[in-house]
């Protein structure tokens, strides 16, 4: 026979923490769904590298990633430059879904918030305020949670960690994030 865990509420309270923003504002936090989180890759591709031909002494030819080092002409150097912006804009985006993420299922905001002034002040400031209550929220948590760009990465690893994912692991995930998304050739 197996034993069965209960879910007590001091069980769910460890998997809450707080956050204190760079304005010191504190909002409770909660670990990802884990199983989302691969999904966040989801019709991401990163661009091929460039690729250069070399012929060999025997006179076959191989084909090579380029990489800085081996830029000869102006084209290279422009196909490596289109590569570096197209990779950039693959990673902004992920992080993009990635921080949206966070803010949507890790940051907890009370149900019963007033939004009335925050709207208000968001409109003062010539900026449209979605109907949809989800997407308010999150631009809320845009605009109040994160107040620098060190709350984004501290918001981000406080989530991450309450996930049960380790520091080690998220390195290791950003490292081989590439490797995951690159088009087969």
């Amino acid at each position: 026979m197996s034993k069965r865990k209960v879910v007590t509420e001091e069980t769910v309270i460890d998997k809450i923490g707080e956050f204190t923003n760079s304005a010191g504002v504190t909002f409770q936090i909660c670990g990802l769904p884990p199983l989302a989180i691969p999904s966040l890759q989801d019709g991401l591709v990163m661009p091929e590298k460039p690729k250069y031909v070399i012929t060999t002494v025997s006179g076959d030819k191989e084909t090579y990633d380029h990489d800085e080092t081996t830029l000869q002409t102006d084209e290279d150097k422009l196909a490596w430059a289109k590569y570096l912006e197209d990779e950039r804009i693959v990673q902004a985006e992920l992080t993009n879904r990635m921080l949206a993420c966070v803010l949507i299922e890790g940051v907890i905001i009370d149900d019963t918030i007033d939004l009335t002034r925050w709207e208000s002040k968001q409109r003062l400031m010539g900026m449209k305020v979605p109907d949809d209550i989800e997407a308010k929220l999150l631009q809320y948590k845009r605009s109040v949670v994160i107040r620098s760009a060190d709350d984004m990465k501290n918001l981000m690893n406080a989530v991450m960690a309450l996930t049960g994912v380790s520091q080690e692991a998220i390195e290791k995930a950003k490292k081989s994030f590439q490797d995951k998304i690159q088009p087969k050739s």
